[in-house]
C-alpha cells in the first residue's frame, strides 16, 4: 500500500476508534511496536471488543495489519508521525476549548479494571494505637484547626469524619519511632489536605497546629 494511502487509513482508524491514548512516551512506543508485530506475525489476533478502544498497542496492530511489514525503521517512522499528529491534535483541542471559553463539554474513559502487582516501601502506622486514640477521643466535636462541626453541618459524628494527622508525617520520621498522643491531631479532610500541601510548598518536614491555625486566620 502506498505511503500516503496508509497515512490516510491511519487517520481514519483514529477517527473511528474511542481514542484513549495517553501522551506518547518510550513505553507507549514499545506498546505500539508490540501491537504492530502481533499483527504482522499473525500469532495473536485482537478481537473487535479489544480494538473498539484506541490505545497505542491497538493502533500499532491496526497499522501493522495494513502494511504487513515488520521493518523496525518503518515502525519508528510511523510512530514518529503519529506522535506529532497526537501533539498537534491536543494543541488544536486546547485552542478550541480556550476559544469557546471552556463551554465545550469534556469527556473521558475511566474505570478500566487493571490487575497490578507492585513492590513499594511504606511506613507502617500502628493501627491498634490509632484505633485506641480515636476511641479515647470519641466525643471530639470539631476540627482542631478550623473548628468545623460535622454533626452540625452534616449530621455526622465528628469522630466518624475527622482524620488523624501526624504532626511530623511518618514519611519524614526515622524508622520505628514512638508516637505519643501529643504527636497527633484531629483534622477535617480539608485541613488535612491543606497541611500536607503547605508542607510541600514550604518544603517543610512538619507544620504545627499553631502554624496551620495562623494560616487560616490570615485568610
Amino acid at each position: 500500500m502506498e505511503a500516503h494511502k496508509v497515512v490516510f487509513s491511519i487517520l481514519k482508524e483514529i477517527e473511528k476508534g474511542k481514542d484513549i491514548r495517553s501522551t506518547p512516551s518510550s513505553g507507549r512506543k514499545g506498546a505500539f511496536k508490540r501491537g504492530w508485530l502481533d499483527a504482522v506475525s499473525k500469532e495473536k489476533e485482537y478481537k473487535d471488543a479489544t480494538l473498539d478502544r484506541l490505545t497505542w498497542q491497538n493502533l500499532g496492530y491496526r497499522i501493522g495489519s495494513l502494511t504487513g511489514e515488520p521493518s523496525v525503521e518503518l515502525i519508528d517512522n510511523f510512530y514518529t508521525f503519529l506522535e506529532g499528529h497526537y501533539h498537534s491534535s491536543q494543541r488544536t483541542l486546547e485552542a478550541e476549548i480556550e476559544s469557546r471559553d471552556s463551554d465545550i463539554e469534556l469527556v473521558g474513559y475511566e474505570g478500566t479494571v487493571k490487575e497490578q502487582l507492585k513492590k513499594h516501601k511504606i511506613r507502617e502506622r500502628d493501627d491498634s494505637f490509632i484505633r485506641k486514640f480515636k476511641a479515647k477521643n470519641k466525643d471530639i466535636e470539631r476540627c482542631q484547626t478550623c473548628h468545623f462541626d460535622p454533626l452540625k453541618q452534616y449530621g455526622i459524628k465528628a469522630i466518624d469524619l475527622l482524620e488523624v494527622h501526624h504532626i511530623v508525617p511518618l514519611s519524614k520520621r526515622e524508622s520505628n519511632m514512638i508516637t505519643r498522643e501529643s504527636d497527633l491531631v484531629f483534622l477535617c479532610p480539608n485541613c488535612h489536605r491543606a497541611v500536607h500541601k503547605l508542607m510541600s510548598l514550604r518544603d517543610s518536614e512538619s507544620i504545627s497546629l499553631e502554624e496551620l491555625i495562623g494560616a487560616i486566620d490570615a485568610n
